[in-house]
């Protein structure tokens, strides 16, 4: 973003340069003519509108990224819970287990069973979500290739610029500005 910035300096600077000694030599040159709009247009509107266009997609990609970024570590802190939840489950599991072995199956570790059963199966949903994961971090290497992409095309507009700014265009005099 800062490399656009320094483009509109730098087509900002050419503009006052380039009339700047005209400005100084003849105060009345303020007024500007419609010729000289519409070569300034000319000149400056090919260059100014695809570096703005650039400037509202990488916006929407930088957007983009902070929400899937967000995304990821809520995903992750669901995972670490679930983890977590799931070590629980399996002990009070281990626990139940060696219960039932000894004083026999009642109706209370039934349905303690059947409460980890459950658990157990929301710890493999949290399981599909790092499948989801993954799916983010391919999606963000692809994002990251197409501003690779567009940087190479403001380089190359900036290679443009560069050129046009090395052009020299006649000053215009008293009489064309009347």
């Amino acid at each position: 973003m800062s490399s656009i910035r320094v483009i509109l300096l730098l087509i900002f600077a050419y503009i006052l340069l380039g009339h700047g000694n005209r400005l100084a030599d003849n105060p009345e040159f303020c007024v500007v003519s419609s010729e000289l709009e519409e070569e300034c247009g000319s000149v400056c509107y090919p260059i100014v509108k695809p570096l703005l266009r650039y400037l509202a997609v990488c916006q929407q990609k930088d957007l983009q990224i902070t929400q899937l970024q967000e995304r990821v570590l809520e995903q992750q802190l669901e995972i670490i819970n679930g983890k977590s939840q799931a070590d629980m489950l399996n002990s009070l599991n281990k626990q139940l287990t060696e219960q039932q072995s000894t004083c026999g199956l009642n109706s209370a570790l039934q349905s303690a069973i059947n409460e980890l059963n459950i658990a157990k199966e929301n710890v493999e949903m949290k399981a599909t979500i790092v499948h989801k994961d993954e799916i983010i971090v391919k999606v963000q290497q692809q994002t990251m290739e197409i501003i690779t992409d567009a940087r190479k095309t403001v380089e190359l507009l900036e290679d443009k610029l560069n050129s046009l700014m090395a052009m020299e265009f006649p000053p215009c005099s008293k009489e064309e500005a009347s």
